[in-house]
């Protein structure tokens, strides 16, 4: 999963090895679900996937 193609755009936080932009998050040891999109044949037969919609959406924050 490459998220630099994304167009929202993440920050890496080396304490908590965590990606975070403002609406998701992702961290070590996280399951994840990807759709597989398929293989590119141009470098060296890389699988390609995308995550699905939703997926690594931060929680809602309480309103008080």
């Amino acid at each position: 999963m490459d998220l630099r193609k994304d167009p929202e755009k993440f920050s890496y936080d080396k304490w908590t090895a965590s990606l975070t932009s403002t609406t998701r998050r992702f961290q070590l040891n996280q399951a994840v679900e990807l759709n597989f999109v398929g293989v590119d044949t141009e470098v060296l037969y890389q699988s390609l996937f995308k995550p699905i919609p939703g997926c690594g959406l931060k929680p809602v924050a309480a309103k008080d």
